[in-house]
């Protein structure tokens, strides 16, 4: 009896977030459930290997809740479709925007300039709702470092919120047109499950990231509230068993699930786990919706939004800064700090943003998209300050990005990423060259004379009659040869040596293996010495025997490989506290500080010439 009144009790303490008389408080015990295991599979994937299936549970309770949502406010007589977005827009875009917001200013602090690229691009993705897209490039989900991407997550909020800009209008428009709307749902429903399937066998990221293959989750949700009264009819007494169905499946789901050909057939557990779920829910739910009514499981599903919203970054930027610290207190830090950021910002940002921006007056949506507009603007703000500066197509041929002008001698610099990254402390260290920097690089694109569509004409074009005092060419040299071959990487290189006094050519770092330079295993005691990479390494020895063998009086060649080569074939890839690489491509901050002596030397006496 005590147990029945404080389930009463929790219920009539929660109304106050949803339309008094419906609202569930066994949505929000599943909501803890799911945020739950998704928190304990990032923290142990091991320990918890379909914990990832939470999301699928929150797609289907999202579907749900406000499909019953759209419904309500067409039987209320309110069509103005504004009223729905003004209600999203309230319980989302406040904590989305503030945590974007924070994970950019900390990655801005704390990552390597690769990585605070990365997360610059994520940030504005994110704020634009298309981090999913991004995503895609990045491969399998499961494979994607939780340490350099703390907004990833974000790609589950990115789905929700494309189904929510086109999922009201649709919906609507079959209530008014539709004599079953529910046929239309589920055959919608049955589509994109199909297509989920297909995918995931052919192009899992696409099947996994995309709204079109994920969106049968969401509708399988908005059917059951279609179909509400019917289905209330049909389960009548037999609530507490299905409620009690769903809990056991949906713990099937988090233990037998894996991310093997997921989403795919798999996806149906959790998915069929929320909807037994919901339709046992309500009053007559017995003993198990009791049991999700309890105080501690509707704490935790209140704020699982922002609990989800935080884990991952707080995962991704203590993981990064303190890989090699003792686990324990990694493991406290990460667990203690998403809890107390989710209980202050649900507090202070979620409830009173939602109170405000949920009141009847439209002079506060104005203000609302004015303030959502001003966090967009922050968030770009930030990228721009997070990421290298680079040249677009455009700049390049008007002479791309200058800096210290002042100075008396000129250096320009063409490249890929490899020569971005140097951008930064090239900066820095203008006045003490006492030169004027150009950056004509541009990542991932092709600057050599001879290359496919290389960017090389319009730097010729630029130069004209100029004639900078040196340039510095860093090229991932691995693709080089490939690209041109030896006599054409001859050829290409003679002609940027025609365009100053002084050439620098620098070199590549040795390539290590990918796994290499995974945090969590050299948190567990990987030594800091690691095996060259086999895919890139011959590449990279071959390109570079091609630079150096291409002399002319006025260049100079700046090996950077015996920096990190040990005599026993391994590479250096670590040192207290710090990675020296970003990626197997790519030098972190800390590496290229191992770097920058003998780079800088070779520019003083380019320049000096």
């Amino acid at each position: 009896m005590p147990t029945r009144t404080g389930s009463h009790k929790a219920r009539e303490a929660h109304l106050s977030e949803g339309a008094r008389g419906n609202y569930l408080p066994e949505i929000d015990g599943l909501r803890a459930i799911a945020v739950a295991a998704v928190i304990l599979f990032h923290l142990f994937p091991k320990l918890l290997p379909g914990g990832f299936v939470g999301v699928d549970i929150f797609f289907v309770l999202s579907g749900f809740l406000i499909t019953r949502q759209l419904t309500d406010l067409r039987v209320g007589g309110r069509t103005a479709i504004w009223t729905f977005y003004q209600r999203r827009i309230a319980r989302i875009a406040p904590s989305a925007f503030l945590v974007i917001l924070a994970v950019l200013a900390a990655a801005a602090l704390l990552f390597s300039t690769v990585d605070a690229v990365r997360v610059g691009s994520h940030g504005m993705a994110s704020a634009l709702s298309a981090v999913n897209i991004l995503l895609i490039r990045s491969g399998s989900y499961f494979a994607i470092a939780a340490e350099a991407r703390p907004l990833a997550h974000y790609w589950s909020l990115a789905v929700e919120e494309q189904f929510y800009l086109l999922y009201p209008l649709a919906f609507w428009l079959l209530a008014a047109k539709a004599r079953r709307p529910a046929l239309w749902l589920g055959g919608a429903a049955l589509i994109s499950f199909l297509l989920c399937v297909a995918l995931t066998f052919v192009a899992q990221p696409l099947a996994f990231y995309l709204l079109p293959t994920r969106a049968w989750e969401l509708l399988v949700g908005g059917l059951i509230a279609v179909c509400g009264p019917q289905l209330s009819r049909r389960v009548q007494g037999q609530e507490s068993l299905i409620l009690a169905a769903g809990l056991v499946l949906t713990l099937i789901s988090i233990l037998v699930v894996r991310p093997a050909a997921f989403p795919g057939i798999q996806a149906l557990l959790p998915v069929a786990a929320a909807a037994l779920v919901i339709a046992g829910a309500g009053p007559k739910a017995g003993r198990p919706g009791r049991w999700l009514a309890s105080e501690p499981l509707l704490w935790v599903g209140k704020r699982s939004y922002l609990l989800y919203l935080w884990h991952w970054p707080v995962i991704s930027l203590v993981g990064y800064t303190l890989f090699d610290h003792d686990p324990w207190l990694v493991f406290s830090l990460k667990l203690g700090l998403t809890l107390l950021l989710t209980v202050f910002s649900h507090d202070l940002v979620e409830r009173p943003a939602r109170r405000w921006l949920n009141a009847p007056d439209r002079r506060r949506v104005t203000f609302a998209l004015f303030f959502a507009a001003l966090a967009l603007t922050l968030v770009a703000a930030q990228m721009l300050r997070s990421r290298l500066q680079h040249p677009d197509d455009g700049q390049i041929a008007r002479g791309g990005l200058t800096f210290n002008p002042s100075g008396k001698r000129w250096l320009l610099v063409i490249g890929d990423s490899t020569a971005l990254i140097l951008q930064p402390e090239l900066r820095r260290r203008a006045r003490q060259l006492d030169a004027r920097i150009t950056f004509m690089a541009r990542s991932e694109v092709m600057q050599l004379p001879g290359e496919w569509r290389t960017h090389w004409p319009a730097i010729r074009t630029f130069l004209g009659r100029r004639r900078p005092d040196a340039i510095l060419v860093a090229e991932a040299w691995s693709y080089k040869a490939d690209a041109l071959g030896g006599p054409g990487l001859a050829a290409a290189l003679r002609e940027v040596a025609g365009h100053a006094p002084a050439i620098v050519l620098m070199g590549e770092a040795p390539a290590p293996a990918a796994a290499s330079l995974d945090r969590v295993l050299i948190a567990r005691g990987q030594s800091e010495l690691a095996p060259r990479n086999p895919d890139l390494d011959g590449y990279r020895a071959r390109s570079q025997r091609l630079v150096e063998q291409v002399y002319l009086p006025n260049m100079r060649f700046v090996p950077i490989d015996d920096i990190f080569q040990r005599p026993d074939g391994r590479i250096l890839v670590r040192e207290p506290g710090a990675l020296l690489y970003s990626d197997p491509r790519h030098l972190s901050d800390a590496g290229l500080k191992r770097v920058y002596p003998r780079l800088f030397a070779a520019l003083e006496d380019a320049l000096a010439k």
